[in-house]
C-alpha cells in the first residue's frame, strides 16, 4: 500500500516545504506580496492547529516536544501521520 511507503511520505514532505518556499518567494519577490504572506501564514496556521495531535503522537514515541513542534510546523500531517502508522521510526 502506498501510504506505508517512506518515499510516498517523503515526497509529500517535500511538497510541504515547497509550499513554504513558494510562499516566501511570492512574499519577497512578487508584486502581489499579500498572496505569498497569506500562503505562508495559512500553512503555519494549519500546522499550529495540528500540534495537539502531533504532541500526543510524538510523546507516545518518546520524542522531545521541541522536535515535535519543529517537525509539525515544517511538515504538518505529512510528518506525524506516518510516525503514528510506524512508517517513520522515531
Amino acid at each position: 500500500m502506498m501510504q506505508n511507503a517512506k518515499i510516498f511520505w517523503m515526497i509529500l514532505m517535500a511538497f510541504a516545504l515547497g509550499l513554504y518556499i513558494l510562499g516566501l518567494g511570492l512574499w519577497i519577490f512578487s508584486p502581489v506580496r499579500w498572496v505569498g504572506a497569506a500562503l505562508v501564514l495559512g500553512i503555519l496556521f494549519l500546522h499550529i492547529c495540528e500540534l495537539k495531535t502531533a504532541l500526543r503522537i510524538g510523546r507516545k514515541k518518546n520524542l522531545p516536544d521541541t522536535h515535535i513542534w519543529l517537525m509539525t510546523l515544517a511538515f504538518g500531517f505529512t510528518w506525524w501521520l506516518p510516525l503514528e502508522k510506524g512508517v517513520f521510526v522515531s
